[in-house]
């Protein structure tokens, strides 16, 4: 069964592709998802991450990549078209230092992040069940940060003028009380006391067999420039 993110990522390609860029910088590339399905499209693409290992992976692939993290971005001004940032907003420490270096080196930043919509109850469930993950993954000393809003996302980019578009995407795909313990199963296994955290998934898994459990929708979110100074440190 194929998830909805992958339809969810070819909707992010489609919208980077809209404002047909030559330069496509990703901003915590990890595995190398985005940029192997970005490769076959013409652009000169570019990635960075702070994990040392995926990075030497990628470079084997022949991938144009870098160590670093997204709070200081060691690229010119204005040297992209595009930024992206894939399902790694809410894995990063300081959004803001992010958005401005995001801002500061590409004129077209676009953004890829889950989203619940929590007035359906089979996606409450996905919600408070992916907030536990959260809670096992920071246990081990993981960034993983609860789902941002749109209004989180755009916060850095008050002050200044933008051309903004916002989708919900929502494929409301049941993945039912199966799939719920399928995605715990692996918390379980890397938490330094599985017992603790197992009360609470009894209460998930309860839950998912009496109101459903489905698979996140995203936020689709691009911001592009208009003509005008980079945001400055302060203006946040």
């Amino acid at each position: 069964m194929q998830r909805p993110q992958v339809n969810y990522r070819r909707r992010l390609l489609d919208e980077i592709a809209s404002v047909e860029p030559s330069r496509v910088l990703e901003v915590g590339c990890g595995g190398g998802s985005f940029l192997r399905s970005a490769r076959q499209l013409g652009w000169e693409l570019a990635g960075v991450d702070p994990d040392a290992e995926s990075i030497a992976a990628l470079r084997k692939e022949g991938f144009n990549v870098s160590t670093g993290c997204a709070e200081k971005l060691d690229y010119p001004d204005s040297r992209f078209d595009a930024v992206v940032f894939a399902y790694t907003a809410h894995h990063i420490e300081d959004w803001d230092a992010a958005a401005r270096e995001a801002y500061r080196v590409g004129r077209a930043i676009f953004i890829l992040d889950p989203w619940y919509e929590a007035a359906i109850p089979s996606q409450a469930v996905a919600q408070d069940f992916d907030s536990w993950c959260k809670q096992v993954d920071r246990e081990g000393g993981m960034i993983h940060h609860e789902c941002l809003s749109a209004s989180d996302l755009l916060k850095p980019f008050d002050e200044v003028s933008l051309q903004i578009s916002l989708s919900y995407l929502l494929d409301l795909q049941d993945l039912g009380i199966e799939g719920l313990n399928a995605l715990a199963e692996p918390q379980l296994e890397k938490a330094r006391d599985r017992k603790l955290w197992e009360p609470n998934l009894k209460i998930l898994q309860s839950r998912a067999v009496s109101e459903g459990f489905s698979d996140d929708g995203a936020i689709l979110l691009s911001v592009r420039k208009n003509e005008g100074p980079p945001i400055a440190a302060g203006d946040v």
